[in-house]
């Protein structure tokens, strides 16, 4: 498009440049939306069979929020970002996407807690220190976009930009949820370091899955979030500032909800089922020495359930066959709603 007469040269190449970032960005929103909603149908059968799974416990709501609260809420965003607007409209809902964000932060950052304190053994001080974490970036973020953001001031975009201050709490906006990721990421790495410390040809492929995908959830998740401060913090080209906010947007719930459907369908192939116990959820375990044909030792197992908080009950009773005596161990697990029962056998006796 040719520029008209009227207008400066510097000031058609802001503009210009505008144009082509806010097409960016609005094309970058509808992709990663279809991504989200890509995900969601390769995953609706697992996600019925977890559905049947009785109870609602803590990390079970945790996944279906994360799930479909951006399914919802982010066509919102489209209606608000997507097209161009009134400058009045955007005065009145400019900010609204920013809050919705926070809820997905928070949403996907829950999700990774549980893990991290189920993989940490249920260790207070992990999950606390996190939960601080997690707080301290949505205050923070909250006080941003109520305090310290205005419309974009030139186009028909609702758009946030940073006013004209020394400090750039907008970036800082972005880059919070990095903060958490470094933080989460230290004790996860702390945790898979004391693991693999210890024979690690002893952890079950539950545990190996896990720390393969934990790890490069992490790497994905904070290279994104790095990318959108880098992007946030630069002034060389601030029309093109926001291009990789979508991804940050959405990509953590997408990554945290397939962490859990994969790790559950790691879990699926070890499960059995008794009369009573429906669906079930089996654990992780981490042997600290060989036990031979045994899956479970009632004193040298460090056990982690793919969905949080768990109870372990062992029993060992001995059983006479052919003239043999054999110890059998059942393992009874409840984890957060969901049971398994695992039979192992111990070698004869005599």
């Amino acid at each position: 498009m040719a520029r008209p007469a009227f207008i400066p040269e510097d000031k058609w190449q802001l503009i210009s440049q505008g144009a082509r970032g806010s097409q960016i960005t609005r094309s970058m929103h509808f992709g990663v939306f279809a991504i989200a909603v890509y995900d969601w149908f390769l995953c609706i059968k697992d996600e019925v069979t977890l559905l049947q799974t009785a109870g609602v416990p803590p990390a079970k709501a945790a996944y279906f929020l994360c799930r479909y609260w951006p399914l919802v809420a982010h066509p919102v965003i489209l209606w608000i970002q997507g097209f161009d607007h009134s400058r009045d409209f955007c005065e009145r809902h400019f900010r609204m996407p920013l809050y919705i964000v926070i809820v997905n932060f928070a949403l996907a950052a829950s999700i990774l807690t549980i893990r991290i304190y189920a993989f940490s053994g249920y260790n207070r001080a992990v999950v606390i220190t996190l939960g601080l974490c997690l707080a301290a970036v949505a205050s923070y973020q909250i006080w941003v976009v109520a305090t310290q953001i205005m419309l974009v001031s030139e186009g028909s975009g609702c758009y946030p930009v940073e006013p004209q201050t020394h400090f750039q709490f907008l970036s800082g906006y972005f880059f919070s949820p990095l903060i958490f990721d470094i933080i989460a990421m230290m004790f996860f790495l702390a945790r898979a370091v004391s693991v693999f410390t210890f024979k690690p040809s002893l952890a079950s492929d539950l545990t190996k899955r896990f720390l393969g995908e934990g790890f490069a959830y992490f790497i994905a998740i904070s290279l994104i979030n790095f990318a959108n401060s880098a992007m946030s913090f630069q002034t060389a080209t601030v029309a093109y500032s926001g291009v990789v906010v979508p991804l940050s947007m959405l990509l953590p719930n997408i990554l945290a909800c397939r962490l859990v459907i994969n790790l559950r369908s790691a879990a699926e192939p070890k499960t059995s089922t008794s009369p009573s116990s429906g669906n079930v959820a089996p654990t992780f375990e981490f042997a600290s020495s060989p036990v031979p044909r045994s899956p479970v030792s009632p004193n040298n197992a460090v056990k982690f359930s793919p969905f949080g908080l768990s109870e372990h009950r062992l029993r060992s009773t001995s059983v006479s066959r052919g003239g043999q005596s054999t110890t059998e161990i059942e393992l009874s697990t409840r984890s957060d709603g969901l049971s398994t029962t695992l039979d192992g056998h111990d070698e004869p006796s005599g």
